[in-house]
C-alpha cells in the first residue's frame, strides 16, 4: 500500500505544468536528458548524494518525498564528461521513465514529458514487510546478501562482513 501511495504522490507531482527548457545530449543512438532541468520542469531538486547513487526530490511543502536513481556506466552520462557536478549530470530516458513514472519524448527539438499511462498500482511487499511480531532473524542465521553503496559510493555486500563486527551507519529503505 505504501508503494501505491508513493506512486499516487509522484503522480500528483508531474501532473501537467508549464515545460521548461530542458537539455538533452546523444550520445551512442540513445538520448541522455538534464537531470536538473527535468528535475526543475517538475518542481523537484536533483542532489547527486555520489558518483553512484542520484536522488530526485520534491519540495518540502509536498513532503519532500525523495526517488532514488542508481547511477551505472550505461544509464548517464556527464557533459562536460570531465565534470561531476549534478548540473552536467545526463540521464538516459529509460531510467527517467523508470524511476519517476514519466514518458520522455523528444519531438521538433523539443522534450515532452508525459505520465506514463500504466502506473503500478501495487507492487509485491518488500522481503521482511510482511513479517509478523517475532520474526527476524536468529542466532546464526545469515541475513540477505543485499547489494549496499558505502559513503565512498562503492558496492558493499553484507557477506563480506561475515564473522566481523561491523556498524550499519546510514540505511534507509525506500
Amino acid at each position: 500500500m505504501e508503494f501505491a501511495m508513493r506512486l499516487l504522490i509522484c503522480a500528483l507531482m508531474l501532473s501537467s505544468l508549464a515545460a521548461a527548457q530542458i537539455r538533452v545530449q546523444k550520445k551512442g543512438g540513445q538520448q541522455y536528458i538534464n537531470v536538473v532541468d527535468l528535475a526543475a520542469s517538475r518542481k523537484m531538486e536533483a542532489k547527486l548524494v555520489s558518483r553512484a547513487l542520484l536522488t530526485i526530490c520534491s519540495n518540502p511543502d509536498d513532503g519532500e518525498i525523495c526517488i532514488p536513481i542508481r547511477l551505472t556506466n550505461d544509464n548517464h552520462i556527464f557533459e562536460p564528461s570531465d565534470s561531476s557536478e549534478v548540473e552536467s549530470l545526463f540521464l538516459s530516458r529509460e531510467s527517467i521513465s523508470r524511476a519517476l513514472q514519466i514518458d520522455v519524448k523528444t519531438a521538433g527539438g523539443s522534450v515532452v514529458l508525459q505520465q506514463t499511462k500504466q502506473l503500478v498500482t501495487d507492487a509485491p511487499p518488500a522481503w521482511n514487510a510482511a513479517w509478523g511480531k517475532g520474526r527476524g532473524f536468529g542466532i546464526g542465521q545469515t541475513v540477505p546478501d543485499i547489494p549496499l553503496t558505502n559513503m565512498e559510493g562503492e558496492e558493499v555486500r553484507l557477506s563480506q562482513f561475515l564473522g566481523k563486527r561491523y556498524i550499519l551507519y546510514c540505511w534507509a529503505s525506500w
